[in-house]
């Protein structure tokens, strides 16, 4: 595992953990939105790839910090791991295409946007087959920087 990917998990497991505190008693996991200016993580209903009003607000900041900051985007998508393998990998490709769309309608350049989709084989929580795991349907979006490193809370860019 790279450094970057680390620090994006820390960043998504602290909020996600700070919302879970906040309210234990949530059925599905918080939203946790912009975590910083170039990164954000998406959640998804079960089954579907269609974008809640949260996951719009999250694309909404990721096209603020590409046209503030320029740069290029990377979306990736995981599922949970129920359903198959074949059909997970198929939903996440969805997923990341949908988030596509909406950068798109937004006014990022479709040259900007790289998709990655792993299907089940990335969990942000490991479970069992099967298991339905709402923090497991996910996109992860972050913004490169024109010179090719991401963008750094820490230092504002």
């Amino acid at each position: 595992m790279t450094l970057t990917y680390l620090k994006r998990l820390v960043v998504g497991l602290t909020t996600l953990l700070a919302a879970a505190c906040e309210d234990s008693s949530a059925p599905t996991p918080a939203h946790p939105g912009p975590t910083d200016r170039g990164y954000t993580m998406l959640f998804f209903d079960f089954d579907d790839a269609s974008l809640t009003q949260a996951a719009l607000a999250g694309v909404r900041h990721i096209v603020s910090a590409v046209a503030q900051y320029g740069g290029d985007v990377c979306v990736t998508a995981s599922t949970d791991r129920a359903g198959s393998d074949a059909y997970n990998l198929d939903l996440s490709r969805r997923r990341a295409e949908a988030v596509r769309n909406e950068l798109i309608r937004g006014g990022v350049a479709v040259e900007r946007i790289t998709l990655r989709w792993h299907g089940e084989r990335v969990p942000l929580v490991t479970t069992q087959d099967g298991v339905k795991e709402a923090q497991n349907r996910r996109v992860e979006l972050m913004v490169y920087r024109p010179d090719g490193k991401a963008c750094n809370p820490a230092t504002n860019y």
